[in-house]
């Protein structure tokens, strides 16, 4: 029986991985811009290919997240720093901000974390928020 909790704690942690960070505007990259397009011919992991990892990973921990899709996971509207980031938040383009929270998909590794992005962490967008997504249906 110890061991059965055991396993589902690890489990359970192992889904929420939250990480807090000061957020560059200038590291962030808009999905389908030509800087986002530069950044990712130099990373070993493609967007298709992270897309399918983020999807994974949010089917694996499904429980942790209030508003997945279970068939499309969350979308991607920015790249930032080395990372792919699948939204798990709303973003309003007539609020001209963008919260990054998030799984986030190591462009190199592939690996996964999940960050949550306090609001005074918000980037203007200056006007320039990407409507498209990828992954949204």
């Amino acid at each position: 029986m110890k061991k059965v909790i055991l396993l589902a704690l690890v489990l359970i942690t192992g889904c929420q991985k939250y990480s807090a960070i000061k957020i560059d505007k200038n590291k962030a990259y808009a999905y389908q811009s030509e800087a986002f397009e530069q950044w990712e011919q130099t990373k070993k992991i493609k967007l298709e290919d992270a897309y399918k990892i983020h999807l994974e990973y949010v089917q694996t921990c499904k429980e942790s997240f209030k508003n997945l899709n279970k068939e499309t996971g969350f979308p991607l509207s920015y790249a930032y720093d080395n990372y792919y980031v699948f939204s798990s938040v709303t973003n309003f383009q007539k609020f001209g901000e963008f919260n990054l929270s998030g799984v986030w998909v190591n462009a190199d590794t592939g690996e996964v974390k999940v960050v949550r992005i306090k609001p005074e962490e918000n980037f203007e967008t200056n006007g320039h928020y990407w409507i498209t997504y990828y992954g949204s249906k």
